[in-house]
């Protein structure tokens, strides 16, 4: 994956380049981060997503969907569908998960701001999908429904 950065008068241009999914279902590139506020992109394929019902405690988000389709579903079921240009604001603690819903892969953005007085921990609704135990949700909790 390319990715170029140029720091200018305390500022940083970030140039990004869509990796390839070849072998992996999802691939995510940070783009910045502050500590109040992270950026990141998600390509995704067909079956990949945020698999499983969870919330963030402290952290504000914005989902914007660069390419592809997705479908974001909330803790009773609801849903709504995203293309291009789309976008999804998700307040802290709302629980949601999603999904790539066409067959070309999504490519999708999350900025997210953090609550510097609110410990930000992923809270799972439910379990973990198998290809989402690769240690990178180590720190979350559960809750039951």
């Amino acid at each position: 994956m390319a990715m170029e950065r140029e720091s200018i008068g305390g500022m940083e241009a970030i140039r990004y380049e869509t990796p390839d999914l070849a072998g992996s279902p999802k691939r995510s590139s940070m783009l910045a981060n502050s500590g109040l506020l992270s950026v990141n992109v998600q390509v995704v394929s067909r079956d990949g997503g945020e698999t499983n019902l969870h919330a963030h405690s402290g952290q504000d988000a914005v989902w914007f969907v660069l390419a592809g389709r997705a479908k974001f579903y909330g803790k009773e079921g609801e849903s709504v569908e995203l293309g291009p240009k789309d976008a999804l604001f998700i307040p802290k603690g709302t629980p949601y998960w999603f999904e790539s819903v066409s067959d070309e892969p999504l490519e999708i953005m999350r900025n997210a701001a953090t609550d510097p007085a609110i410990r930000n921990q992923r809270v799972n609704y439910e379990a973990l999908r198998e290809r989402q135990q690769d240690g990178r949700h180590a720190g979350s909790v559960y809750v039951n429904r």
